[in-house]
Formats: C-alpha cells, sequence, structure tokens
C-alpha cells in the first residue's frame, strides 16, 4: 500500500442523517479494514488509513526503542503502543514489543504515520454497517472509550466477535 493523503470521511451509520445538503453520494454496504489483535481485543482501521504492514522490528536496547519510535522504510514512526493506554494504570511498564509481532503503519490527517504493534498477523474483512453500533459508556472499562467510539459485532448469538472501530483522531489526542 502506499501512503494516501486522503482525509479519513467519518463513518455513517445505516439510517443516520447527514450534515449536508443535497443529494449523497451512496455508500457501500461495507467498510474494508485491516483487523488485528491487542491483549485479546479486536481492532479495525479502514484501509485507508494504512500505508503498511511489517513485521515489527526489534526495540529493544536501541536508542529510537526507549523513545517509543521504530526506524521503517528510511521513516521513523512513532509507536501508538494500545496496550498501555488499554491498561493505563498497571503498576509495570508493558513488556517490549516482541519481534515476532506485526507492526500497522496508519495515517491521520494532519499527523505524521504511528506504528502500531499487534499480537498475530492482521486480517483484511469486509464489515457490514448494518453491524456497526455506536459504543455505550464503559464505566469501569473507561479506556476503550477513549479508543473507539463504533463497535461492530459479527456472528450469530453465541458465536459472535466484537471489532472496536479505532478512532486514531482521538487516540492520538490522548495525554
Amino acid at each position: 500500500m502506499t501512503l494516501s493523503s486522503s482525509p479519513l470521511l467519518p463513518l455513517v451509520l445505516p439510517g443516520a442523517r447527514s450534515p449536508h445538503t443535497g443529494p449523497q453520494p451512496s455508500r457501500p454496504e461495507t467498510l474494508r479494514a485491516i483487523c488485528f489483535g491487542v491483549e485479546g481485543y479486536r481492532f479495525a482501521l479502514p484501509v485507508t488509513a494504512i500505508s503498511k504492514v511489517a513485521h515489527c522490528p526489534s526495540l529493544d536496547g536501541t536508542d529510537l526503542g526507549k523513545a517509543g519510535l521504530v526506524h521503517i522504510d528510511s521513516q521513523v514512526i512513532q509507536i501508538l503502543d494500545l496496550r498501555t493506554l488499554l491498561h493505563p494504570h498497571a503498576p509495570e511498564p508493558a513488556p517490549a514489543i516482541a519481534p515476532e509481532q506485526f507492526l500497522v503503519v496508519a495515517h491521520c490527517q494532519g499527523r505524521a504515520p504511528v506504528g502500531i504493534p499487534t499480537d498475530a498477523p492482521p486480517d483484511l474483512l469486509e464489515i457490514p454497517r448494518a453491524a456497526v453500533r455506536p459504543l455505550p459508556p464503559h464505566g469501569d472499562r473507561a479506556h476503550l472509550s477513549n479508543l473507539a467510539t463504533f463497535v461492530a459485532v459479527l456472528g450469530t448469538d453465541g458465536q459472535e466477535t466484537s471489532i472496536f472501530l479505532l478512532d486514531l483522531a482521538r487516540t492520538l489526542a490522548l495525554p
């Protein structure tokens, strides 16, 4: 994939009213997304937000690694480690990123690319827009509300899979 400068379009749910007037272009019935796992949660980003998926280089003992950065394809990229955002009050720092992990390099309009370490190789999915729901407040799981505002529930009762649609702009704005 190549790095695109096109802005991410907001997700429009079925039946939602557009703030724009006039005829609206039809939206596809599915959202093409890269889906990846972090700490037992499944997250997704639209394919338009992804510039590369690569094996995560070792960060152990490097100055870049200590600074939360990685060097890929002649670029220095900030690491966005969702593990630390999922467990903000963990008493000890998260373990170093293992070299067998993958790195999803994503971009958000007006920001430098970020690398998101994943637990396994990501998948390309077609997520039906009808399966996407707003994410309610979580109470004791408020950390998820900082990362995602929508969830897709796929499958049938008893065999459901929840995929949180990562809100990259919101996540990058966290302190």
